[in-house]
């Protein structure tokens, strides 16, 4: 449960602004960290990292973007 913990408050920092594009870079940042520490295969949590950054692109507005 500890291990989630960080993926946890970023998503609720990306709720309190979807617009902020470094809390976007950090998590997905996290899940490659969790990649590399063996909590699950690597595949998975780059394709979750890919993802993320996907979802990152669909979300934030030029004009709203801060942090990055």
């Amino acid at each position: 449960m500890t291990a989630r913990r960080p993926l946890l408050l970023n998503s609720v920092l990306l709720r309190q602004n979807p617009h902020n594009v470094g809390e976007w870079l950090q998590r997905a940042e996290l899940y490659l960290q969790a990649a590399d520490s063996g909590n699950a295969s690597s595949t998975s949590q780059a394709g979750q990292a890919a993802a993320c950054l996907e979802d990152a692109l669909r979300t934030v507005q030029a004009g709203k973007a801060v942090n990055g």
